[in-house]
């Protein structure tokens, strides 16, 4: 007898906990939901949904949240790299367009950006015969001509000196040559019949002009010049006669010719080659991204909304339900207990 009303008391919470959980489950398909993907670099980052929402004029309350990472990749960041690099001796203003660099095991192609240039003076490495002239001007003889001289060359920036040797000298337009004056002294009152010049008497003129006609050789030796390059062309009185020591003396100008030469001398030596060209620093730059150390995932969230009422009918059919087992676990366990007595 007791065996049956235990049965029957326990028939009768198994068909009420049925009936409780039929009215969950019918609690808990009258639900909305709403989706969400987002990216986040923190991996167990919230997704703020509302607590609660309305639609066609029902307001339902969030119940439930679920998440899902459905991808992550690593974060990176741009970064610009920057290489300057030195050219030296260019001969115009021209460097590479572009250049490649190894960062970390990895080929970077870094383009130009920016070029500055600098005006430099640079030895080729070849050697090349520089020349320079010496023009003595135009004299009867031959001029004292020095063996070397010295020749600045290369540019305006960076001028050299080389010592060059003489190689030649050139003997050009030899010819009579006008424009020259010498100066001498006649002795003797001016109605005297001779005239002293020096260590030659020459007969006075009747017209009172200066003397030299036929006497041009000796006037010439007289004064230390050669008549062979040397020529009076015409002579004049220069003053007054004037008396000196009790004797009269009377200056003339006689104009001349020379006969002369224009002499050039050339020289030449071997220097090594200078020309002028630049120095240039080159900027090349490429941007690239680099890992920052966070890891950005893309994470599906789902949130689950129930009707505002049947939320609480829900947690407390929840609660009669945990109730209920209750009570079966310690039925089951007091008529086991019994059962052991009885035996006994």
């Amino acid at each position: 007898m007791k065996r049956k009303l235990f049965m029957c008391g326990f028939s009768m919470v198994l068909a009420f906990s049925v009936f409780i959980t039929s009215t969950v489950v019918l609690a808990a398909s009258e639900k909305v939901t709403e989706e969400q993907i987002y990216t986040t670099t923190t991996k167990n980052d919230a997704y703020p949904f509302a607590s609660e929402i309305e639609q066609n004029g029902i307001t339902y309350e969030l119940s439930n949240i679920t998440y899902d990472t459905v991808s992550q990749k690593e974060v990176t960041k741009p970064e610009i790299i920057t290489v300057e690099q030195n050219f030296e001796h260019l001969r115009n203003q021209e460097v590479k367009q572009e250049m490649t660099v190894d960062r970390d095991g990895k080929e970077l192609v870094l383009q130009l950006t920016d070029v500055r240039y600098e005006p430099v003076t640079f030895p080729t490495g070849e050697r090349i015969t520089i020349t320079s002239s010496t023009d003595f001007g135009y004299s009867s003889t031959r001029p004292n001509i020095p063996k070397t001289k010295e020749i600045t060359y290369g540019h305006n920036d960076n001028k050299l000196i080389a010592k060059a040797s003489l190689v030649d000298v050139i003997q050009e337009e030899s010819r009579w040559r006008d424009g020259y004056t010498i100066r001498g002294r006649y002795y003797g009152d001016t109605d005297c019949l001779y005239y002293q010049f020096e260590n030659t008497q020459i007969p006075n003129t009747l017209d009172g002009s200066v003397p030299y006609m036929g006497y041009e050789e000796s006037i010439l030796q007289s004064l230390g010049l050669s008549p062979y390059t040397y020529r009076i062309n015409r002579a004049a009185w220069d003053g007054e006669p004037t008396v000196e020591n009790g004797v009269t003396v009377r200056n003339a100008i006689f104009h001349c010719s020379q006969y002369a030469a224009r002499y050039v001398a050339n020289y030449e030596t071997i220097v090594p080659e200078q020309i002028n060209g630049y120095n240039a620093t080159a900027t090349y730059s490429v941007e690239i991204e680099v890992p920052t150390g966070e890891t950005e995932y893309t994470v599906k969230a789902v949130a689950e909304y129930v009707e505002e009422d049947k939320l609480l009918l829900t947690m407390m059919t929840v609660g009669v339900v945990l109730l209920t087992l209750i009570i079966i676990g310690i039925l089951f366990l007091l008529k086991r207990r019994k059962r052991k007595e009885e035996e006994r």
